[in-house]
């Protein structure tokens, strides 16, 4: 009999332990940790091209065609065509006029040669020879001039035709075919879709810390995060809004005029504790975390600070190297017993 009591209190006794076991709350646990970082400022920004123009023709003239909004163009690709009749009988006129005076220095050169010839025997041929050599002189002069003249009819016919100086996309007609334009008036809006960045407003205080190459944060609208790097800080500050433009390299897949924000710093990098970002509990009242002591769970209160990339600086009664739950926090009751994965 007594043997059987014993046998069911021990029985009894693993049950109980079994089930204290069973109702411990499975959780994944992360270390608290101490690392080098400075106050942050979320600035907002917008993703411009670094290739944004108006082009503008060179010459004057009636515009035949201009391409559509919208339409992709490789470096070179003709954008607009202006008429080119006008230019095209100017060339014809050089080019006559070009002809006309060679016409002239080959004659020139014939009489030039035949009173050198004379020029030996007679005082008369030899003053001919001098008017002579300056009537070629001066020939030789004008055709310069006029084959200037028939370049610069080349470059203007070859102007007539506006091409993109960049890839990009026809963001815009700035005139229609058809219309009369003058020398730099502005065609169409380029705008290159592979040369992007972030133009960010800052205080003027964020000089001091943050400089070309610095690795940043750049969060999106929906709150997705992406690591970047400053590419310029260009100290020139508004007087008025005490303001100054930041860059930031941007990958493609971005759409110019695109609102993100980018995390700067404002400060000197202090030493904090930091912990994973899941490892908070946000409520009404205050922020918790979940300290793992003793196969229990402990509540903390908590004040959170800046964050860095998935982890977030924290202060409060945590010491580094403390387990805190990352996984499961939110159903947990202070004391609850738990175990770890």
């Amino acid at each position: 009999m007594r043997f059987r009591l014993r046998f069911l209190t021990a029985l009894l006794l693993w049950c109980s332990l079994t089930a204290v076991a069973d109702e411990a709350t499975l959780v994944s646990v992360a270390t608290v940790t101490e690392s080098r970082q400075a106050p942050q400022i979320w600035a907002p920004g917008n993703v411009i091209s670094r290739a944004d123009s108006s082009i503008a023709a060179e010459n004057s003239g009636v515009l035949l065609q201009v391409l559509e909004v919208g339409t992709r163009v490789e470096q070179g690709q003709e954008l607009a065509r202006l008429k080119q009749r006008e230019w095209q009988l100017q060339r014809q006129r050089d080019e006559a006029e070009v002809k006309r005076l060679q016409a002239r220095l080959a004659f020139s050169q014939r009489q030039l040669e035949r009173t050198q010839r004379l020029s030996a025997s007679q005082s008369e041929a030899r003053f001919r020879l001098d008017e002579l050599q300056m009537e070629y002189d001066v020939l030789e002069q004008e055709i310069a001039l006029a084959q200037a003249a028939l370049a610069s009819t080349e470059y203007r016919l070859q102007r007539s035709v506006i091409r993109a100086p960049f890839a990009g996309i026809v963001a815009a007609r700035q005139r229609q075919p058809g219309e009369y334009v003058n020398a730099g008036d502005s065609v169409v809006r380029l705008v290159s879709v592979q040369q992007l960045e972030l133009s960010v407003r800052a205080p003027v205080d964020v000089q001091a810390y943050v400089q070309a190459g610095d690795a940043v944060q750049v969060r999106r609208a929906n709150g997705e995060l992406l690591d970047s790097q400053v590419r310029a800080v260009i100290p020139v500050g508004d007087e008025r809004s005490r303001m100054l433009e930041v860059r930031v390299a941007l990958p493609q897949g971005f759409v110019v005029g695109q609102g993100l924000s980018v995390a700067l710093p404002q400060g000197p990098a202090q030493m904090v504790k930091t912990i994973p970002r899941d490892a908070l509990v946000l409520r009404q009242d205050a922020v918790y975390v979940y300290r793992l002591t003793d196969g229990k769970a402990e509540r903390l209160v908590v004040q959170p600070g800046e964050g860095e990339a998935e982890r977030i600086a924290i202060t409060g009664p945590l010491q580094v190297g403390d387990q805190v739950i990352i996984r499961g926090a939110e159903r947990l009751r202070p004391g609850q017993a738990v175990r770890t994965s």
